[in-house]
């Protein structure tokens, strides 16, 4: 078993992990950076294979190259980089567990970034486990990282920022996509014009999307309710409700269905590190002070597994989080200062983007009136809203205890695709929806023969029992 001792242990290698990691290797200290993927760079710089032909101009182009930039910065600034490394526990001793290529190590490190990223948010209907529905941030890392988009005519729906983004990357691709059906109401008002102003790049960036909608003949329908999804002579057939009364039904046919309703922290680490959470009715995120610590001491998390706000927003978290360490560890002094002030004063300025964003395109909530008895909410248990309605009555509407009776949350996706629904189900009962189950190990699946290797003094009573 290797183990290795460094300052500062980040887990995650996308935009946020990567800036974090490269800024604490500028300043002198010892970092380790743990990513489970096979090559650096998450979901917002994902990097197609290197046989592939990636000149081809445009957005994509400028992209790659910048995530490019970023990768190769990190594995030349000193950094030990880990990749297909899984982080899946801490021992006794505070020590995290990774499983690598064929073995299991541990890393004591003083602090801990977490940089674990988002998922897509569910919204269960009936048919959304149909072969043919793709969830928006799956069509997107096909087309980043394989250049593919799917043959036939795809249809974007859900709700959020991320739905221009997803069928701006399709036409790119040569795809045809038969209308974007936003489910949510836009929500713009004129105090938002500031945040807009104060980030005019990303501002230009919606508006290229729209553009881009609008010069490809695509359909932008708003105010829609997605009622369901049915197949009928080898096609996907939408069905949505619109008009105020919901009275009026549009059903459109397409081969494809892209469903993006927003996207949902990446908690399971935080959750496993005993780090607080806010207590909502969705995913749920891991309290954290200005300098984006967390309820445990030397716990940073940064980015989209903290609170969904881009690619941009995570590396200036990411920059601000390790400045903030080396200020610990180094101490103060006026070069220092003035970089912490201008990260802060940039976090600022894209922060006040994101709360545009945020406000425009707040979550829907995880489940609403389309969702039927038996339309399936926990996908890696097939179980459906009635066997979990039924579950939550046995047990007075304790998740955790739900949990053992159905087996909620306890597939391979370990709760990501189905957690916000039940809290949401609680919560409508008038019940307190908690944070959900207690973290578990490992909080990411490993090889069950590392499990089998690591010796007594290594693992404890409790990760014994959650493996």
């Amino acid at each position: 078993m290797t183990v290795k001792r460094t300052d500062v242990v980040v887990v995650g290698g996308g935009p946020a992990g990567m800036t974090a990691a490269v800024t604490l290797a500028r300043h002198g200290i010892d970092v380790v950076l743990i990513e489970d993927q096979a090559t650096l760079g998450g979901q917002y710089f994902r990097m197609p294979p290197s046989a592939l032909n990636t000149r081809a101009g445009g957005w994509f182009t400028r992209h790659w190259r910048r995530g490019r930039r970023l990768i190769r910065k990190t594995l030349t600034s000193g950094v030990d980089v880990l990749c297909e490394a899984t982080a899946w526990t801490l021992d006794d001793n505070g020590d995290l567990a990774f499983s690598g290529p064929g073995e299991t190590g541990r890393v004591k490190a003083d602090f801990v970034i977490l940089s674990t990223g988002a998922y897509d948010r569910p919204f269960p209907v009936p048919g959304w486990t149909l072969p043919g529905v793709l969830s928006a941030g799956g069509m997107l890392n096909l087309i980043k990282g394989q250049r593919l988009a799917p043959e036939g005519t795809s249809l974007v729906v859900g709700h959020g920022a991320l739905l221009l983004a997803v069928a701006h990357e399709l036409i790119h691709a040569g795809a045809r996509v038969a209308a974007v059906v936003d489910c949510g109401p836009a929500r713009l008002r004129w105090r938002d014009l500031a945040g807009l102003i104060a980030t005019p790049g990303m501002a230009v960036k919606a508006l290229g999307y729209r553009w881009a909608l609008a010069r490809a003949g695509v359909r932008y329908l708003r105010c829609h309710r997605l009622e369901r999804i049915s197949r009928a002579d080898g096609r996907m057939m939408v069905h949505l409700r619109s008009g105020e009364n919901e009275s009026a039904e549009r059903i459109i046919a397409a081969d494809h269905v892209v469903m993006g309703f927003g996207l949902a922290p990446s908690t399971e680490m935080a959750r496993l590190f005993g780090c607080r959470q806010h207590e909502d009715t969705c995913a749920g995120s891991p309290v954290r002070n200005a300098a984006f610590e967390t309820s445990v001491r030397g716990t940073f998390v940064v980015g989209d597994g903290a609170r969904i706000a881009g690619g941009e927003m995570a590396m200036a978290e990411g920059r601000l989080a390790a400045l903030e360490i080396v200020h610990r560890r180094r101490g103060d002094s006026l070069r220092l200062r003035l970089e912490r002030w201008a990260a802060r004063m940039n976090w600022r300025r894209l922060d006040r983007f994101r709360a545009v964003v945020e406000n425009t395109f707040g979550p829907l909530p995880a489940i609403d009136a389309s969702a039927t008895p038996d339309t399936v909410v926990c996908r890696c248990e097939d179980l459906t809203l009635q066997a979990l309605n039924d579950a939550l009555d046995a047990e007075a509407g304790n998740i955790a205890a739900a949990k053992y009776r159905s087996r909620l949350s306890m597939g391979p996706c370990q709760g990501r695709n189905c957690l916000a629904v039940v809290r949401q189900m609680v919560a409508s009962r008038g019940g307190e929806a908690g944070a959900g189950p207690r973290g578990r190990p490992p909080a990411r699946p490993i090889p069950i023969a590392e499990l089998l290797a690591e010796s007594p003094e290594h693992v404890s009573e409790p990760e014994l029992q959650g493996s």
